[in-house]
């Protein structure tokens, strides 16, 4: 086990990713598990971090890019080439108490599934002009098949740069639909303006669907990716923990 910050400031202080634990599940899959922090005060190096709650992490990366880059660069940083991306299961009540961890599952099943085959036809019905998305220039959100979950996903990029004209020096190729078939490859590879606008989607609609419930409600929900079904990335809000690997976080919070 080893500790390793990311750290990123905003108008509050400073958020870090410390990760926590490093190991191996029962099925030899190799997994990073990540608790966010906040350091209150700039001026005073040796001050204790202080654990985030689920529902002060999604309030502080909402109200700051520099933070949603940095959660973007911890994961862009793991060494799994695809991963499961998966949150504590909690309830309303517990978002505000439980404190905000992240594991990301080494998937190369997953590197394995979306090779060579990025399918945005899969939603073709919810990004269409016709469709009701109208959240977001980058992504949409809607209900899975099940009605049980709510997807969030980004749209694909229509116009295609051909020549190698764009001058930030970080992206190394025009945007591909490979760049969207799962978390990793997007985080590592999207354009960061897409990156940060479609993980800010996702995160406020996990957010309103846990304030949406009534303070007694007792309904968990679980936010997360996996990708194994359709090739193109998308988060889930779910009623259940359908497609998690990590075992710990199966369990909801409540």
């Amino acid at each position: 086990m080893f500790h390793k910050k990311s750290s990123v400031s905003n108008d509050r202080g400073t958020i870090q990713y410390k990760l926590e634990e490093e190991g191996k599940l029962s099925t030899g899959a190799a997994f990073q598990r990540y608790a966010a922090f906040e350091v209150t005060s700039m001026e005073t190096p040796d001050a204790t971090p202080r654990p985030l709650s689920v529902l002060e992490w999604a309030h502080e990366v909402l109200l700051s890019e520099s933070c949603l880059h940095d959660l973007i660069e911890t994961i862009s940083s793991s060494p799994y080439k695809a991963l499961f991306w998966e949150t504590k299961g909690v309830t309303v009540k517990a978002a505000a108490e439980t404190y905000f961890e992240m594991v990301l599952v080494d998937a190369p099943q997953l590197a394995k599934f979306v090779k060579g085959k990025p399918n945005p036809e899969a939603f073709a019905s919810h990004f269409g002009t016709d469709s009701k998305c109208r959240h977001s220039t980058v992504g949409c959100v809607f209900e899975n098949l099940g009605k049980d979950a709510t997807l969030i996903a980004p749209k694909p990029v229509v116009s295609k740069t051909t020549e190698s004209v764009n001058t930030d020096t970080s992206k190394h190729k025009p945007t591909d639909d490979a760049d969207f078939s799962h978390l990793a490859v997007f985080c590592r590879n999207a354009p960061q303006e897409i990156a940060i606008n479609v993980w800010r989607l996702a995160i406020e609609t996990f957010s309103k669907s846990l304030v949406s419930k009534k303070s007694s409600s007792d309904e968990p929900v679980w936010f997360s990716t996996s990708g194994m079904g359709i090739a193109w990335l998308h988060f889930r809000v779910d009623s259940s923990p359908k497609y998690y690997s990590y075992q710990p976080f199966i369990e909801p919070n409540k």
